[in-house]
C-alpha cells in the first residue's frame, strides 16, 4: 500500500486505519525521501483491495491489476484519473516523463533518480485540493497504474501540472498488486 510519508515521522512507522479505534494495519517499509511517498507492508491477516474509490462514474471502483511497465505505453494526451477523499475524481492529460533526483541518504534506496510522469490537470488548480494526496494512485483508461501522485504545481510556468512517481519505480522498491506481500 502507498501513503504520504510526511504522515509518518521518522521513528513512527506504524500505520493505523483512519477509524475511531485506530487499529494498526501495517508498518512503513520504505520512504522514498523527497518524493513524499511511502510503501507500507500490511500486517498479517490484513487485506487490501487494489481499487479506486467508488464514484458515480465507477460505482464499483476501478481494480488495478497491472502497472505501466514502459513509458512508451503512454501517449501525450492519454487521459489519467485520480480519485481520493481529498480531491474527488479528477482527470489529467498525460504530458510527458522526466527523471527526478532524490536524496540517497537512506540505505533502503537503490537509485538516485526516479521516473516521474507529468499530467496537465488544468488551469483552475485551486479547485483541486491536493494536500494529503501524496501516494494516491493515478491510472490510465485501461485501469493500469501509471504513477503515484506527488504534487500539483499551483503557480509559475508549470502551473496546472501534476507530477507522480512512476508505478514501475515503486514496483522496483517492492510494490506488488493483488494482495501479494512485499
Amino acid at each position: 500500500m502507498t501513503g504520504a510519508s510526511h504522515g509518518f515521522p521518522i521513528g513512527e512507522d506504524t500505520v493505523y486505519h483512519p477509524d475511531p479505534s485506530g487499529t494498526g494495519i501495517g508498518e512503513v517499509k520504505y520512504r522514498l525521501d523527497t518524493t513524499d511517498i511511502a510503501l507500507v507492508k500490511l500486517g498479517d491477516g490484513i487485506t487490501f483491495e487494489n481499487k479506486s474509490f467508488q464514484s458515480s462514474g465507477q460505482p464499483s471502483g476501478v481494480e488495478f491489476t497491472q502497472v505501466v511497465e514502459d513509458i512508451h505505453e503512454l501517449e501525450i494526451g492519454t487521459v489519467l484519473s485520480m480519485d481520493t477523499p481529498f480531491t474527488g475524481h479528477v482527470e489529467a492529460a498525460y504530458y510527458g516523463t522526466k527523471w527526478a533526483r532524490i536524496s540517497n541518504d537512506s540505505p533502503d534506496l537503490k537509485c538516485q533518480w526516479v521516473t516521474q510522469h507529468w499530467g496537465w490537470y488544468g488551469q483552475d488548480t485551486d479547485a483541486i485540493p491536493t494536500d494529503s494526496s501524496c501516494g494516491s494512485p493515478v491510472w490510465d483508461e485501461d485501469g493500469k497504474l501509471v504513477c503515484f501522485f506527488r504534487y500539483l504545481t499551483r503557480s509559475g510556468p508549470f502551473a496546472g501540472f501534476g507530477f507522480g512517481v512512476s508505478s514501475m519505480e515503486l514496483k522496483n522498491f517492492g510494490l506488488k498488486l493483488s494482495r501479494e506481500e512485499f
